[in-house]
């Protein structure tokens, strides 16, 4: 079978090839002239179509290229916004902190007497029973138990527990808390307690006393237990019983506790037990 398939194989290739010279020479000579405008339409149309279809094909390919690339641009772009805004926030937080700073320390000079210690707060201690704060000074810094912590608007409470580098604070709206107060415009004496809400109320006020809204109310330094002048807050009503002996009033404090991050700790005072002297007698 092998011998027989390659001569027809050889004849078969000398007719093409005399087929494509006898091709070619009419060509040359213009015989083929009418045949070759008749194919030349289709086959120009197939390359038009081919040449289109390469076109778009390009064109798709770079505008896959330039999707991908604007792609990566915007990724870039959303990181760098990403930094910025993280920038800005922390910008801004430095920037309120030394607000907050600024005007204690504006405090302490003030009351260049008074030695004063800055202080952040950590945590809060507030629930049912107990309202108080955790600063970030404690028995290293000199802090002890007793010394009053207040901001440039006030009295936020005193030094209820120290450790060597935390404290625990009692606030003035605290239950257990309870200062001696006296009000600035009639020097009548009084006890500022806390009450519920974040509440103060003033007791023990005489009932002759004339007591108007929006009286400042200060400690007296009675008892010994804080020095005399800290502003505790600002009257929102007087309360009356019958038969009672004394009258009341609803305090509020110009602090806002719940919004409050740092503090002074009065360094200089060192609180009086009055109780030595009762022994003693």
């Amino acid at each position: 079978m092998a011998s027989r398939s390659a001569p027809i194989r050889l004849s078969w290739y000398f007719t093409t090839l005399l087929l494509a010279i006898f091709l070619i020479v009419l060509s040359a000579n213009g015989v083929l002239s009418p045949l070759e405008s008749i194919l030349a339409f289709p086959l120009s149309l197939i390359s038009g179509t081919m040449n289109q279809i390469a076109l778009q094909l390009s064109g798709d390919i770079h505008d896959l290229s330039e999707l991908r690339y604007l792609r990566q641009r915007v990724d870039e772009l959303e990181e760098l916004v990403g930094q910025y805004q993280t920038e800005q926030i922390n910008a801004r937080e430095l920037q309120l902190d030394f607000e907050l700073l600024a005007e204690l320390m504006n405090y302490s000079q003030v009351n260049a007497t008074t030695r004063y210690l800055p202080s952040e707060i950590i945590a809060n201690e507030a629930s049912g029973l107990f309202d108080g704060i955790i600063i970030n000074r404690g028995s290293r810094d000199g802090v002890a138990v007793g010394m009053p912590v207040v901001t440039e608007l006030g009295l936020v409470g005193r030094i209820l527990d120290v450790r060597a580098n935390v404290s625990l604070v009692l606030l003035v709206t605290d239950g257990n808390s309870s200062v001696s107060a006296r009000l600035q415009s009639t020097r009548a004496q009084g006890s500022v307690q806390g009450a519920a809400g974040n509440q103060l109320r003033m007791t023990f006020i005489p009932l002759n006393t004339p007591i108007q809204i929006n009286d400042v109310i200060l400690t007296s330094g009675l008892g010994g237990n804080f020095p005399a002048g800290l502003i505790i807050g600002r009257v929102e009503s007087v309360r009356q019983f019958e038969f009672e002996l004394f009258q009341e009033a609803e305090v509020s404090s110009l602090i806002d506790f719940a919004s409050l991050e740092y503090v002074l700790v009065v360094t200089s005072f060192q609180p009086v037990d009055l109780r030595d002297f009762e022994d003693a007698s």
